[in-house]
């Protein structure tokens, strides 16, 4: 199903589409009651932004005035944001509609979508198997034909997994090439290893339609940081032939048999349509690329992360993580030594790194950590 600018929320009936599906598979955590009174004042505008009246489902941790973006934490659950994050305002600057909030893991790091406020989304195409996450209400939601277009958010593949487990396209833009002001993250000081957000569809074109709109001068003066590049169209639109670089597998991180054969079968028809594939070899880290990771994503030993789930019921998912987190730190230094050789290399060093806790005050407040374009 592509986008048109003439679609409209009631052409669509999206909302009880999205209600059925709703029942069947638990994606939805809100419903966005404002959105017939923005088609309403859409309506009234002379001019008609390039979204116009398109409905957009958006993920649980992006901010929209009075909703939470609990990210599954209890005690966050009630805690209503008082503005729009800056990607959802300029979203509704080209007429955009966001509708509903879609469901999540809790605190977001797990590629399952489940927690003790929502419970579990299950994949539409198969309801014994997940959606992916941590976009993975997204995932579901778009899937089963309950939104046409969605934003999710990616720090390691959170939309990339939901998008692969429910048979969608997706992109994840480089880093900051989208604003994530006001975003909510449960995760404080990563800097290094920063978060995107991304749309996600049914088809390569609305991605491009939603690009083409939101890299606009709204969002360059909403948020400095992003650079003030507009989507090339003329690069988009081009058929001159690619030279793309790809690979196969890395020895840090084996791939299984299935995702070699998907990244041989696209490199196979990139050939086919004209485009020329140069095989490389990522560089060997000997287990580093698990290490820097685990260093960058949990720069605190993941303090912070495990002090927003005191007082809370932990989902079973989360429940090895956190309780890793939280184990005293000899004892961390002491499992990963003996355990490592058994249990891989990105689980040792998830366990060698989370022992080194710095003392890092919540510096950002209350309730999450957030990007801000004033940071």
């Amino acid at each position: 199903m592509r986008l048109r600018r003439d679609r409209t929320v009631q052409e669509e009936n999206t909302s009880v589409k999205a209600l059925e599906l709703h029942k069947e598979v638990n994606c939805i955590t809100d419903f966005i009651q404002e959105c017939e009174f923005q088609l309403q004042e859409l309506k009234q505008q002379k001019e008609k932004g390039p979204l116009y009246g398109i409905p957009f489902s958006i993920k649980n941790s992006l901010p929209c005035k009075g909703y939470d973006s609990s990210c599954g934490l209890l005690q966050f659950q009630d805690v209503l944001d008082q503005e729009d994050c800056v990607l959802i305002q300029v979203l509704k600057k080209q007429g955009g509609i966001p509708f509903v909030k879609t469901n999540i893991p809790q605190g977001l790091f797990n590629y399952d979508c489940r927690n003790p406020v929502n419970g579990q989304t299950v994949n539409p195409l198969n309801h014994k198997k997940t959606p992916g996450g941590s976009s993975g209400g997204e995932g579901a939601i778009i899937r089963g034909g309950g939104s046409i277009i969605g934003l999710g958010s990616d720090m390691g593949g959170s939309v990339r997994f939901p998008s692969s487990f429910c048979g969608l396209c997706a992109l994840n833009p480089t880093v900051c090439r989208l604003s994530v002001s006001g975003m909510s993250i449960p995760i404080d000081g990563q800097p290094a290893v920063p978060t995107a957000i991304g749309p996600m569809a049914k088809d390569v074109d609305s991605l491009a339609l939603f690009m083409r709109s939101v890299l606009c001068d709204d969002m360059f003066l909403l948020d400095p940081t992003v650079p003030p590049l507009p989507f090339k169209e003329e690069v988009y639109s081009s058929s001159e032939p690619l030279r793309i670089g790809y690979f196969d597998n890395m020895s840090c991180f084996p791939a299984i048999p299935s995702m070699r054969r998907a990244v041989n079968e696209a490199k196979k028809l990139l050939e086919e349509a004209g485009h020329t594939l140069v095989a490389f070899s990522p560089p060997e880290l000997e287990g580093g690329a698990s290490e820097m990771f685990c260093k960058l994503a949990f720069a605190d030993g993941g303090l912070t992360f495990a002090n927003k789930f005191k007082g809370n019921i932990i989902d079973p998912h989360q429940s090895e993580t956190v309780s890793t987190l939280k184990m005293p730190v000899l004892l961390k230094k002491m499992m990963a030594f003996f355990l490592k050789p058994w249990i891989g290399r990105a689980d040792g060093n998830f366990l060698i790194l989370s022992s080194k806790l710095a003392s890092l005050p919540d510096v950002r407040g209350f309730p999450f950590s957030s990007y801000s374009a004033a940071d």
